[in-house]
Parts: C-alpha cells; structure tokens; sequence
C-alpha cells in the first residue's frame, strides 16, 4: 500500500480498491498526499491540516470532518 516518497512514503493509488478516490496530490512530484472513501466516512491526508499556509486554507477538511460525524 506504500510506495517510495522523497521524504517518507505515499499511498500507491494503484493498490487501493475503486471504493476509494484520491483526495489530495502533491504539486511537486504528484505523489498521493490524501485518501477519501466513496460512501464510508472515512479520509486521510498526509500533512497536518491545522498547520497550513493560510488562516483558513484548509478549515474546511474540519468542516468535513464534523459533517461525516453527524
């Protein structure tokens, strides 16, 4: 499930079933950075959303996240 990544491992897409999408993909080397289920709540990224660029940039996987617990 783990492929060779320049500073860690990435999650191969290829090695996944269809029941999941890419969620999220490295600019720089295209590499996976995030998984998301089709109909389960269940999502990933690999970086830490609370830590982004912006004030806001990514509040919104919070706000998916609440969304899924409901």
């Amino acid at each position: 499930m783990k492929s060779r990544h320049l500073d860690g491992f990435a999650v191969d897409m290829k090695s996944l079933s269809n029941e999941w999408q890419e969620f999220f993909v490295n600019a720089n080397d295209g590499t996976n950075e995030g998984i998301k289920h089709n109909t389960k709540p269940f999502m990933s990224v690999q970086w830490h959303p609370e830590h982004s660029p912006g004030p806001t940039d990514t509040e919104f996987l919070f706000d998916e996240f609440v969304k899924m617990m409901k």
